[in-house]
């Protein structure tokens, strides 16, 4: 089965360095993917409008699933990792000047190519991939030096993220049609991080907050949930015949659906 593991603290404490805002992972990146939400909708929505036009590498409509994927998104996920690696292995990730340069990589990989008039578009790709291969390299060594082997998935899920967005530049320097492509698996993982995180956070917090409940975990399940999205996953992007696609699909969401009812309890909605 896979799922996460917490792992006792070590001994030694864990420390900070730098302002309080780059003490932790997700203090920088959750505060910039909110301030990024908050521009580029309303931005988007003056490019549709066409109230306004921008040199841009990717294209309008490329730039705006782009960011929310590997801006926004990318972001996210880059915070909660960093902080949460820290909490299961009880070993340090990057804080003080090493988070801020992370931080500084992501913002830069977000301006650049609104210069693309200016820069060649071999930098503004390069600048843009390395985000996702620092954040696995940061996690990385806390990962390994963890007792819990289970948890290093992380590393490789972040580098499948890297070639999807590899697979986007290569569209915009013109070297092959894949944007769409890269998008798609890009979603895809964003998803499935979302239900293997979810499968320990949300049993995890609802057994925290109500006395006495014990969220149902059935190991045949989560064999089933986890084991189809990477199955439907590869269907989508080698373009299987849509019918068993959809059988696959539709089998995930049944499963997905079992899984969450396991975790409900009715007072939740009370809190």
């Amino acid at each position: 089965m896979l799922k996460v593991h917490s792992e006792p603290p070590k001994q030694a404490a864990l420390a900070n360095s730098g302002p309080a805002i780059f003490a932790l992972g997700f203090r920088p990146f959750f505060s910039a993917a909110g301030v990024a939400a908050v521009i580029l909708i309303p931005v988007w929505i003056l490019i549709w409008m066409g109230r306004l036009e921008i040199p841009h590498y990717y294209g309008s409509v490329g730039w705006h699933s782009h960011e929310m994927l590997f801006g926004y998104a990318a972001a996210i996920i880059a915070g909660f990792l960093l902080t949460a690696v820290r909490n299961w292995t009880g070993v340090n990730t990057p804080s003080g000047a090493p988070l801020a340069l992370l931080v500084l990589l992501w913002l830069a990989g977000r301006l650049l190519p609104l210069l693309s008039g200016y820069l060649p578009g071999w930098m503004l790709a390069a600048v843009d991939l390395a985000f996702l291969p620092a954040v696995a390299l940061s996690i990385a060594p806390a990962l390994w030096q963890g007792a819990q082997k289970i948890n290093r998935i992380f590393v490789p899920l972040l580098l499948v993220m890297a070639l999807a967005n590899l697979l986007v530049h290569l569209q915009a320097l013109g070297v092959a049609d894949s944007a769409v492509r890269g998008i798609d698996m890009m979603l895809y993982m964003v998803v499935f991080l979302v239900a293997l995180i979810g499968g320990r956070v949300m049993p995890f917090f609802t057994q925290a907050v109500i006395p006495g409940f014990r969220a149902s975990r059935k190991e045949w399940l989560e064999t089933t949930t986890m084991g189809a999205f990477p199955v439907l996953i590869l269907l989508q992007l080698f373009d299987a015949p849509l019918y068993l696609t959809g059988l696959t699909a539709l089998l995930l969401a049944a499963a997905q659906a079992l899984r969450v009812a396991g975790w409900h309890h009715p007072q939740v909605w009370r809190m």
